[in-house]
């Protein structure tokens, strides 16, 4: 197989411990160095191409492979000549998958491969027990291809449980877990929104959220009551999971205007799209409820029916804020109404009675009250 000006190789192999300098994968036909894609002794990928003259030597990743002896790994190799004829000018790319993480990059190298026919695969050094399966594309594979491959053998080879390979085939991002400073920052967030020392925005954007940190987020705005009106959750982890589990049913009980930002949620796909479109139909136009959903795996059309860019959306926000600007006027109103009234009438009314209110209730007691002699029997209450 000859090397094209562009080339991705893709190798499974089965590593053991390294004991030579040089540990060939695949190579050419000639014996003793000739051209080879191979693992250095501390365990590093590269190639070898004597194309470099006397001076010829590994040109390796900067990355060591990483892998465990004993384990299969899947090697991949893209090449990118910068010559209009194949030619060692250009670069290659080392990557390898052997766990969870899947695709790793290893490094690029100056040099490529291109113009080399390949013939032979494995070595009689120690340090490769295996092939697996070789495979040669004349192009330059994306990382999104690769991993596919990889996923397409990673259960044969124990790379993955099959849980593991059916949780990459959604292709989902992997999450960053929040150190504890980030953890103390959500938490005072949440509480801030809960206790109503937040007004208007709870901005949780970029706090690397996933789907079960969201019952607890609800729990927050819901405790807010209409002291939050909007949720930022742009930018974070979150699926169509939490989407459909946690956030749809908060959204179908809304009472007034309120705004999600769903904005930049990547993981998100189109399972979660008639759960919130049907809310919106569901919801009175004139809470000017938005949702945005760009940046998320929804078409066009669902965006912008979620978007709501009508004018009622529009007007929505100012009415709410008249609306309690007007209801916070007639409390204070009401309030010192009733000040004015206890003033007034201090001098001809009782004292207000004290009341526990964390003791229990009183209890009549009904046989006592039974024992009154008088004609108007006098109520006794026991605690």
């Amino acid at each position: 197989l000859m090397l094209q000006c562009e080339h991705t190789l893709v190798v499974w192999a089965h590593v053991e411990a390294l004991e030579a300098d040089w540990v060939p994968l695949i190579s050419d036909s000639r014996p003793n160095w000739g051209f080879s894609f191979g693992i250095s002794k501390d365990s590093k990928f590269g190639l070898f191409d004597p194309r470099a003259g006397k001076e010829a030597k590994p040109e390796l990743a900067n990355e060591k492979v990483g892998v465990v002896p004993g384990k299969w790994s899947m090697f991949v190799a893209r090449g990118l000549c910068s010559t209009p004829q194949p030619t060692a000018k250009g670069k290659t790319e080392f990557l390898v998958a052997s766990d969870d993480e899947c695709m790793r990059m290893l490094g690029t190298i100056n040099c490529v491969g291109s113009g080399v026919v390949i013939s032979e695969f494995g070595s009689s050094t120690k340090g490769i027990s295996g092939i697996g399966s070789v495979a040669l594309w004349p192009r330059l594979l994306a990382d999104e291809e690769l991993k596919q491959l990889f996923l397409w053998d990673a259960v044969q080879y124990e790379c993955l449980t099959e849980a593991q390979a059916a949780w990459h085939k959604l292709n989902r991002r992997r999450a960053p877990k929040r150190d504890e400073e980030e953890e103390a920052e959500l938490q005072r967030r949440l509480e801030a929104a809960a206790t109503g020392k937040i007004g208007g925005c709870l901005d949780l954007q970029e706090m690397k959220l996933v789907d079960d940190d969201l019952p607890r987020v609800v729990q927050a705005v819901e405790a807010a009551f209409d002291s939050v009106n909007a949720l930022a959750l742009c930018d974070n982890y979150i699926t169509e999971d939490g989407v459909r589990d946690h956030l749809a049913p908060f959204m179908q009980c809304l009472s007034d205007h309120f705004r999600l930002d769903l904005h930049k949620n990547l993981d998100i796909n189109r399972d979660a799209e008639g759960p919130l479109l049907d809310i919106m139909a569901k919801l009175p136009t004139q809470f000017g409820v938005i949702i945005d959903t760009r940046g998320t795996g929804f078409n066009g059309g669902a965006i912008a029916k979620l978007l709501n860019q009508g004018q009622q959306a529009s007007d929505a926000p100012m009415s709410v804020a008249k609306e309690r600007a007007r209801t916070a006027q007639r409390e204070a109103a009401f309030d010192a109404a009733q000040q004015t009234l206890a003033a007034k009438w201090a001098d001809q009314t009782d004292p207000a009675m004290p009341w526990a209110n964390d003791g229990p209730l009183p209890v009549v007691d009904i046989a006592e009250l039974a024992e009154q002699e008088s004609g108007n029997p006098i109520l006794v209450v026991t605690n």
